[in-house]
């Protein structure tokens, strides 16, 4: 048993030691989206008016 730790403790030393010698990766930039176009902004066209009238 007590080999058994002995190995793993051999096995995931470099492991461990590699991780934290590693540098992190670097994140992308956020990137902000686009202005919605114009058509979107203006109000919703009322249909109920003109179907009234027929």
């Amino acid at each position: 048993m007590r080999e058994l730790k002995m190995k793993l403790c051999v096995l995931m030393l470099p492991l461990v030691v590699s991780a934290c010698a590693s540098t992190p990766t670097v994140q992308a930039p956020c990137v902000k989206p686009p202005s919605p176009p114009a058509w979107i902004m203006q109000p919703v066209p009322d249909w109920q008016k003109p179907l009234n009238g027929i």
